[in-house]
């Protein structure tokens, strides 16, 4: 690690071996830098302007590679090429994150207000253009955690239990256009399965 940030967290890594993560100056995490370590050195990928910390979650392969994650505070989703941030354009506000992003530069995330309280939806970025994932019906806040080269990415969405301040999280599959309900997914096929054993 780089003089003054001792302390950090490895986030991803490519086929290259590349790595991302955040490293910071004390044991409390507090002024956290995304970083990249290329096999001969961890640099320091800074901040947007404004911002006070930056977070890297996942690194492509490739060439060169694109890494992603948010700058904050106000986070913002980001990328960095050749150790340049960028913010990505998206439709919905006011804050981001890119969490994930595919071997050949497919990024998924959320954004909106929050995707703990919503609202939020989730989202495909690809070659500078922003594709806003819906909801699972119901839902008040959904995000995408990965993303593969076809651009099908996955995460979780939000929902209101009634009578409760509680929340239930549903799994999702975005493929094609469409939110799939993974909880769903699995009962149709356990109900195909039991009906060929009939």
């Amino acid at each position: 690690m780089p003089p003054g940030y001792p302390y950090g967290v490895a986030r991803g890594v490519n086929d290259a071996g590349t790595v991302v993560g955040h490293m910071h100056p004390t044991p409390a995490g507090l002024d956290r830098r995304a970083f990249i370590y290329d096999g001969n050195a961890v640099v320091n990928l800074g901040t947007l302007p404004g911002a006070t910390q930056s977070f890297a979650f996942a690194i492509s392969d490739e060439k060169p590679p694109t890494a992603v994650g948010y700058s904050h505070p106000s986070s913002r989703a980001v990328r960095w090429v050749d150790g340049v941030i960028d913010e990505l354009v998206l439709p919905m506000g006011p804050n981001s994150v890119a969490a994930d992003v595919s071997p050949n530069g497919h990024i998924a995330g959320w954004m909106g207000s929050s995707p703990l309280v919503g609202p939020s939806a989730a989202f495909v970025w690809y070659q500078g253009r922003a594709i806003g994932l819906p909801p699972l019906p119901g839902a008040y806040a959904c995000e995408a955690a990965a993303v593969n080269d076809n651009g099908d990415a996955c995460g979780s969405c939000l929902f209101d239990i009634k009578g409760t301040l509680a929340a239930l999280r549903k799994a999702v599959l975005w493929k094609d256009g469409k939110a799939i309900d993974l909880r769903g997914a699995a009962r149709q096929v356990s109900l195909r399965g039991a009906r060929s054993h009939q």
